[in-house]
């Protein structure tokens, strides 16, 4: 029974290596927790930081293929490349600022 428990922790840890392949992403991932709280708990510019705080943490988990540049683009690649690669966010942003003040 011991033994069957180890062996499925050691199999845990596999996993949790596997989950942070470089310390970049894990620090990137604290950035944007960090700026997820100060958006949510503090009330700190919530509808700028909230959602750079979701792309942060998002494009940095690793093996998630949300930027991939092969032949399946991720979902964040066609946005990127549908919005900002065309200029569009900026003046939809632009146009909602304005229209909030």
């Amino acid at each position: 029974m011991a033994e069957a428990i180890i062996n499925g922790l050691g199999g845990l840890t596999v996993g949790f290596q596997h989950l942070f392949i470089d310390w970049r992403n894990v620090i990137m991932i604290l950035v944007g927790g960090v700026l997820l709280y100060l958006g949510i708990k503090k009330d700190c510019e919530p509808m700028l930081l909230i959602p750079i705080a979701f792309g942060c943490i998002l494009v940095n988990i690793p093996f998630s293929n949300v930027m991939n540049t092969g032949e399946e683009a991720g979902f964040i690649r066609v946005i990127y490349d549908a919005g900002v690669g065309t200029e569009l966010f900026p003046l939809l942003i632009f146009i909602g600022i304005g229209a909030m003040t």
